[in-house]
């Protein structure tokens, strides 16, 4: 499970194996207005899909990795976007490091991961 800290507008972060699933990111470090939504890309696709955010008691944030995204060897954007009222600002970009590995034998392909947007 990745893990991005963030101090003084800098970040550091973990890396995610290719075809790995079910991972999940962490964020802290952060102090924001309102729960984010986490928009996940790479250099693959031209558009982003949403993740919703929980945020535990002492700021940690969690969302879901896509697993589409963890099926290729590019490194992952993150968008981290608030919306207050009518108002949508992305904060924050941070790039994942996926390290490439061969396709296990076993893995079943996702051909899904839910809302999609557009840039």
């Amino acid at each position: 499970m990745p893990i991005v800290t963030v101090t003084n507008d800098r970040y550091t972060t973990e890396s995610v194996y290719q075809w790995s699933k079910n991972q999940k990111l962490k964020v802290r470090g952060l102090s924001l207005p309102s729960t984010p939504i986490f928009h996940f890309t790479n250099s693959a696709i031209d558009r982003t899909i949403t993740r919703t955010v929980v945020v535990d008691a002492t700021g940690v944030m969690t969302a879901d990795i896509p697993n589409s995204l963890l099926q290729s060897p590019y490194n992952i954007k993150v968008y981290i976007c608030v919306q207050n009222g009518e108002t949508f600002r992305s904060l924050y970009e941070v790039s994942i490091p996926v390290t490439p590995r061969n396709k296990p034998a076993d893995y079943t392909l996702e051909l899904s991961d839910g809302e999609v947007y557009s840039f």
